[in-house]
């Protein structure tokens, strides 16, 4: 196979558009699916739909994910509402194949290992982080940081200035997107500035602070004006740190340990790492030149994944950023492997792609299930023959997706309700002083909540009998 297009060396860029439209054409915002988007892709699309119409993130609507998840949908709704969104994935999926591709050939060395070696992390990122979700807006960040990191290891020449400042940024973003996936963004800063500060070259600590805070003030700053301005940054905090603070404080230590050791053992790329880095340590710890990436890489694998496992749950999409870490170790398990070692790694590997293949199939089929979509389209074609574009609506533990394709506004700022009326019955007390309050035309109730329902609107509202449906929908009667 002397002409196999990924012993080219630009076989990324030549086959990246047709592998990346290939892979993610089943995903739920592709143009050729069929697919209501599933829960949280569901609240951002809401979110950047309300934010695009003049409302202010976090003070007219609620939602504890950081800024940047909703600036992302934002783009994409201006590109073109979800086909915009599914461009952009392609977008952000094609960035970070780049800088897996620089990582594992700096590592070694060879195109071709370089060339497989990312078109399977890729892979894996496409199955597990699919087209909207906050682990796919942090990827090109944490790649390029690690990316970086790895440059500046095997070269040995102090990080330049852009770079530092482009890393520190890069943790700032994901910092704003979800705070425990910024392990992986801040390690290799950390890295740089403790290395400068126990060989005693202070001036160039010195610059690096500067540079850091920098990068981090390019991003932090025009947000936070940006929150400040519109009268948003109290309810930016008391959402994004104060509640989520809350929100995984509530989780056990035994449910925390499980979720560590879920994600760092009990899954197919978990494992897969772990026979790579295994394998690699084997391999290449005798030889002083791999020692310091080996180590440095362990340890950030396993703070990212125990930053991971805070929140209790254990999600796949949860395991993504964490494939930066996995890339260097499979790039340095090729370095030195024997033919035997290689044929084990492939095997593992096309094992690996097979098993989230199907498990990626499954969740499409689930996505573009026809009586889930049709019923979603019935609900919100009843809501527009019962009311007026300029009437608000609300809904009660129902899909927040009826708010686009309905069209209709919120008349609360509490666009979905649980798990966060669990964790705070303040939040429950607000949406229903909301309704009171702005008394919206129609109202969409899960069945097992409608009792409660009915004991505090039965005498406003009557219902509107829609055969077949899993919804309870109500319309005020004047």
């Amino acid at each position: 196979m002397r002409n196999a297009p990924w012993k080219n060396a630009a076989f990324p860029g030549l086959w990246m558009p047709v592998i990346l439209i290939t892979a993610m054409a089943f995903s739920p915002l592709s143009p050729w699916m069929d697919a209501v988007p599933d829960f949280d892709s569901q609240v951002f699309l809401t979110c950047s739909k309300l934010i695009n119409d003049g409302w202010v993130m976090y003070r007219d609507i609620f939602d504890h994910k950081g800024p940047f998840i909703y600036l992302y949908d934002l783009a994409g709704w201006k590109l073109g509402g979800t086909w915009g969104v599914w461009l952009l994935a392609l977008f952000f999926h094609g960035i970070s194949w780049y800088y897996y591709d620089r990582m594992a050939y700096r590592i070694t060395r060879s195109r071709q290992t370089a060339h497989l070696t990312s078109l399977f992390v890729i892979l894996m990122q496409m199955q597990l982080g699919e087209d909207n979700t906050v682990e796919l807006v942090c990827m090109p960040f944490l790649t390029y940081t690690v990316s970086v990191l790895i440059h500046h290891i095997r070269n040995g020449k102090p990080l330049k200035k852009q770079r530092a400042t482009a890393m520190a940024a890069c943790f700032a973003v994901v910092l704003l997107v979800k705070p425990n996936f910024a392990a992986c963004a801040v390690f290799p800063a950390l890295y740089v500035l403790i290395r400068t500060v126990l060989q005693k070259e202070w001036k160039l600590t010195g610059t690096y602070l500067l540079c850091l805070a920098a990068g981090m003030a390019l991003v932090l700053i025009p947000v936070w004006g940006y929150l400040a301005a519109n009268g948003a940054l109290k309810a930016f905090v008391d959402t994004y740190l104060i509640f989520n603070f809350r929100y995984s404080s509530v989780v056990s230590l035994p449910m925390r340990t499980e979720s560590f050791f879920r994600l760092f053992v009990f899954t197919p790329m978990s494992l897969l790492a772990c026979f790579f880095g295994a394998g690699a340590t084997l391999q290449l710890i005798r030889k002083k030149e791999y020692r310091k990436v080996i180590f440095l890489n362990a340890w950030m694998l396993f703070t990212a994944i125990l930053n991971l496992g805070l929140s209790g749950f254990a999600y796949r999409h949860y395991i993504v950023p964490v494939i930066p870490v996995w890339c260097v170790f499979i790039a340095l398990y090729w370095k030195n492997a024997g033919e035997r070692l290689r044929k084990a790694g492939w095997l593992c590997m096309l094992g690996s792609v097979l098993v989230y293949g199907r498990g990626c199939w499954l969740n499409v089929r689930i996505l573009c299930d026809p009586g889930r979509n049709q019923e979603m389209y019935r609900v919100a074609e009843t809501i527009k023959e019962h009311s007026a574009p300029e009437d608000r609506i609300a809904l009660y533990d129902a899909p927040p997706y009826l708010y686009v394709l309905s069209q209709r506004k919120p008349a609360t700022r509490y666009i979905y309700q649980y798990p966060p009326f669990s964790m705070k019955e303040e939040l429950k007390e607000e949406f229903f002083e909301d309704i009171y309050r702005n008394r919206p035309k129609m109202l969409v109730v899960a069945p097992e909540l409608e009792q409660e329902f009915a004991r505090s609107f039965r005498k406003e509202y009557q219902r509107i009998h829609l055969p077949e449906s899993g919804f309870r929908i109500f319309k005020r009667k004047k």
